[in-house]
């Protein structure tokens, strides 16, 4: 496991599979934030999130978690393509089970 996917697995540790995806599906519409597209078509094409963010690679999908409240955490997630190129953005997202309740995305950068 290289530096990024220890990233990636610290932050999945801090929230389940099923909330992550759903939290996926809910951005799935994000227009800025090509990392979104990525994550979501390979979803669609039935990929588990292990596949998803465990490749080998030195650049790929970021991903951070931070719990907030019960039922609430800053997602923050991207995908560095090399060293100065990339994109992604950070939301708050609140959760009602495993179900997304609201998404409020207030940040999203490119490089």
């Amino acid at each position: 496991m290289n530096e990024r996917e220890a990233r990636v697995a610290t932050a999945r540790a801090r929230i389940s599979d099923a909330r992550l995806t759903a939290f996926f599906r809910a951005v799935r519409d994000a227009p800025d934030v090509v990392a979104v597209c990525i994550v979501n078509d390979l979803l669609d094409q039935g990929h588990p999130l292990d596949h998803v963010f465990y490749t080998g690679e030195t650049y790929g999908l970021e991903l951070s978690v931070d719990r907030t409240a019960r039922s609430e955490y800053v997602i923050a997630f991207g995908c560095v393509a090399g060293p100065d190129a990339g994109d992604g953005g950070e939301w708050t997202v609140s959760y009602s089970g495993d179900e997304v309740e609201h998404v409020h995305g207030g940040l999203s950068w490119v490089s």
